[in-house]
C-alpha cells in the first residue's frame, strides 16, 4: 500500500496539469473565434490602407519602412506646413529656410542646397504627382486623406530624387452621391486666425466635385514682424467614374504665400547678441 500511495501523487498531478492545459486551449480557441456564442471579443489593430508601393495594401503588410498619418491626426495636431511633420514622424528633420523653401532630411540624408533650382534628395508627391521644387509643398496641408513618409532609398518607385525617401500627400477625393460640407475656425495668440472648409457636391451618378480652402493669418514672432504666416490656398477636384474599372480625376490647386518671411537672431561665439557691441 505504501508503494501505491507514492505512485498516486504524481498521477494526480499529471491529470491536473492535463486538465489545466485543456482549459487553456479552450480559452485560446474562444478568444481566436469571437464570433462563437459566449466568446470574449478581442481588440485588434486598426487597418490602415496605404499606397506607398504604388498599390493599395495594409500598412502592416507593406514591405517598406513607412509612417502613415491620417487626415484626422493631421487636423487635430495642427499641421499646416511641411516643417510641422518634424514633431510627428521619427527620423525626419525639416528646416524652414529662407522664404518659402524647406530643407527635408530623412535618416540623415538631405539636400544642402535649398533654393528654387536645387534637386531635392527627398521626393514629395501630391496624389502621385512629383513636386520638383522646394516651394511646391507649401499650402497643401488641408482636407487630406493621409500622409505617408517612406524612409530609405526609394529610387525604384519614385525616381532619382528619392535618395533618402519620399513623402506622399494624399488629398480627399470627391465622393459619389454625397452632399456634404464642413468648416473650422481656429484662433490663437500673435493674432492667429486659421479657417478651413470643404464641400462635396454630386453632379450625377458618376460625377462628383469637391472644393476646399485654407486661410492662415498670424503675426510674426520677432520684434521686426518676421516669422509671420500669411497664406491663402484653394483646391478643386473633379471625379468622373463612368465604369467600375475606369476613373478620371481633374485636380487643380492654388496657393498664395505672403508675409515677411523667416526671421533670425544673430549671436556671437561668446553668447552675447551681435547688436550688444560684442566682437563680430
Amino acid at each position: 500500500m505504501a508503494v501505491l500511495r507514492r505512485s498516486i501523487g504524481p498521477l494526480v498531478l499529471a491529470v491536473g496539469a492535463t486538465l489545466l492545459g485543456s482549459g487553456a486551449k479552450v480559452g485560446a480557441q474562444e478568444a481566436a473565434n469571437p464570433g462563437q456564442p459566449g466568446a470574449t471579443p478581442v481588440a485588434g489593430l486598426e487597418e490602415v490602407v496605404v499606397t506607398a508601393q504604388r498599390r493599395t495594401e495594409d500598412l502592416q503588410r507593406a514591405a517598406v519602412a513607412v509612417t502613415a498619418l491620417s487626415g484626422a491626426d493631421i487636423a487635430e495636431r495642427g499641421v499646416t506646413q511641411l516643417a510641422d511633420l518634424t514633431q510627428l514622424v521619427p527620423a525626419v528633420e525639416i528646416d524652414a529656410g529662407a522664404g518659402p523653401y524647406s530643407g527635408v532630411s530623412l535618416r540623415g540624408v538631405a539636400t544642402t542646397a535649398v533654393n528654387s533650382f536645387a534637386d531635392p534628395a527627398i521626393a514629395v508627391n501630391l496624389d502621385g504627382i512629383y513636386l520638383p521644387r522646394p516651394t511646391s509643398p507649401q499650402g497643401l496641408f488641408y482636407d487630406l486623406e493621409r500622409i505617408e513618409v517612406l524612409k530609405g532609398p526609394q529610387g525604384t518607385l519614385y525616381g532619382r530624387n528619392a535618395t533618402g525617401g519620399a513623402i506622399n500627400i494624399v488629398t480627399r477625393a470627391p465622393r459619389l452621391g454625397e452632399l456634404s460640407a464642413e468648416g473650422t475656425i481656429d484662433v490663437g495668440n500673435y493674432g492667429q486666425i486659421e479657417g478651413t472648409g470643404q464641400v462635396n457636391v454630386p453632379l450625377g451618378d458618376a460625377v462628383a466635385l469637391r472644393g476646399a480652402f485654407q486661410i492662415i493669418s498670424r503675426d510674426g514672432y520677432f520684434s521686426d514682424g518676421t516669422s509671420d504666416e500669411q497664406r491663402q490656398s484653394g483646391r478643386i477636384t473633379l471625379l468622373v467614374k463612368p465604369d467600375s474599372d475606369l476613373t478620371f480625376t481633374l485636380h487643380t490647386d492654388y496657393t498664395h504665400l505672403g508675409g515677411k518671411g523667416t526671421g533670425a537672431t544673430a549671436y556671437c561665439l561668446d553668447g552675447l547678441p551681435a547688436a550688444a557691441g560684442g566682437p563680430s
